[in-house]
């Protein structure tokens, strides 16, 4: 794509599904249209990005399934695109599914970061936090199903890829419909057993990144207030006020931060 086309506005013409049935959409970009299939995951996934939240909400509701989205965006994309799914829907599908989550999912829940970066690891947690309760929400509800090879492949290849976002009863009856179409004897417990135990792994990895970044942020918080203590302490007011400014920008709410702010700015008299 040229530099030009990267501050060009985007929008979605049309959603289809090509020859192999697998979903596509229409997009216009300028003077071109062109269809996402056309193009590589880099370019789609830079061109998600700009779109509006309608149209990534039409977008991610027509590609609902990861291996599907890993056609199209690449495998890199596919927590992103997770995150943005659950963001639309205000991660509304975890409530129905607490008693699932993974063990240090419910901790992180309902705590979010400032700093965008940990912000980012811990919703990569909740994807596959989700993904794990999902899998075992899918074998209470259907102990006992089975299916045939098609259904085993398609369920490996185009659903249980990658991290997913759809809300329970969307997931029930997709499942379902697909075992009614192609019964067989294998085990659907034992493809979820599997998945489930990948989204916990990746969970548990996720987990110490998030926590890694998490407590840095908390640490260099301290460590810049502490300086700014230290610069008042030795009347240096101009340092220990950029010092508290660069905890606010980290910590908003910090109150100690902004008392010592307040009182730097009056001895500078400002």
């Amino acid at each position: 794509m040229t530099a030009i086309a990267l501050f060009s506005a985007v929008r979605i013409i049309t959603l289809s599904y090509g020859l192999d049935l697998r979903p596509d959409a229409l997009a216009e970009e300028g003077d071109r249209r062109f269809w996402l299939s056309e193009q590589s995951p880099q370019d789609n996934d830079s061109l998600f990005g700009r779109l509006s939240k309608r149209d990534r909400e039409r977008l991610l509701n027509h590609i609902r399934f990861p291996g599907d989205r890993e056609a199209l965006f690449g495998k890199e994309a596919l927590v992103g695109l997770a995150i943005a799914d659950h963001e639309l829907t205000n991660w509304s599908g975890l409530k129905s599914l607490r008693e699932n989550l993974p063990p240090g999912a419910e901790a992180i829940l309902s705590a979010p970061q400032k700093d965008q970066e940990a912000e980012n690891a811990r919703k990569a947690c909740l994807v596959w936090a989700y993904s794990a309760a999902l899998a075992d929400y899918l074998a209470k509800r259907l102990p006992e199903a089975k299916m045939g090879d098609e259904a085993a492949s398609f369920l490996s290849d185009v659903i249980l890829s990658g991290p997913l976002s759809l809300k329970p009863d969307d997931a029930f009856s997709v499942i379902e419909t697909i075992i009614k179409e192609s019964p067989g004897n294998k085990p659907l417990k034992s493809a979820l057993s599997v998945y489930r135990k990948t989204c916990s792994l990746r969970f548990q990895a996720s987990l110490r990144d998030y926590y890694a970044l998490a407590e840095k942020t908390t640490g260099r918080v301290r460590e810049l207030y502490l300086k700014g203590v230290e610069a008042y302490a030795n009347e240096d007011y101009r340092t220990a006020l950029f010092y508290w400014r660069e905890v606010l920008k980290l910590d908003p709410d910090h109150e100690e931060a902004k008392r010592g702010a307040e009182k730097a700015e009056r001895m500078l008299g400002k």
